[in-house]
């Protein structure tokens, strides 16, 4: 089972509340609560959907962090028949 200690860490580096948590994972806010608390040993299922819901949401926002990269207001344009090196 995944440490505990991951929830609460991960969902603040995603900048999330924890009722984005719980609506994303499908459980209650006050589960969420209750286990960065350290008051309720959840089950198995729980701490994976909990695990997998703020997994899609790094690879979400990595994919969102990526395209703000590298768009540009500046369009670049290659000619056919130009070499590229």
């Amino acid at each position: 089972m995944p440490d505990l200690d991951e929830i609460p860490r991960m969902r603040r580096a995603l900048g999330l509340t924890q009722t984005a948590v719980a609506r994303l994972a499908n459980v209650s806010q006050s589960t969420i609560v209750k286990i960065e608390k350290k008051q309720m040993n959840p089950s198995y299922d729980v701490v994976r959907r909990i695990m997998n819901s703020l997994q899609a949401e790094m690879r979400k926002q990595e994919k969102k962090a990526l395209v703000d990269q590298i768009q540009t207001r500046k369009v670049q344009a290659v000619d056919a028949k130009m070499h590229l090196e």
